[in-house]
């Protein structure tokens, strides 16, 4: 259960980036899951607590790699 919360954990940067691991065989298409929930994780880390996301809305534009960590910026709008 630690490999998979690991996966979809998030680590702190400057200024409201993140960075998740990637997951799966190198050269091969990132799972869509994942990145959503790194997102989530990302996004729930910039707001208390009694602020938790109730909704979430997802589009992949294209395919990302599955071995490269991936960098997310959260901007605050309210």
């Amino acid at each position: 259960m630690s490999a998979l919360m690991d996966l979809l954990d998030v680590t702190c940067g400057p200024s409201d980036t993140w960075r998740g691991l990637g997951g799966g065989p190198v050269g091969k298409r990132a799972y869509g899951g994942q990145l959503a929930a790194q997102a989530l994780a990302a996004a729930s880390a910039t707001v208390d607590v009694v602020k938790a996301p109730t909704n979430m809305h997802v589009q992949f534009l294209r395919g990302g790699e599955a071995g490269e960590p991936v960098d997310y910026t959260v901007e605050r709008v309210f």
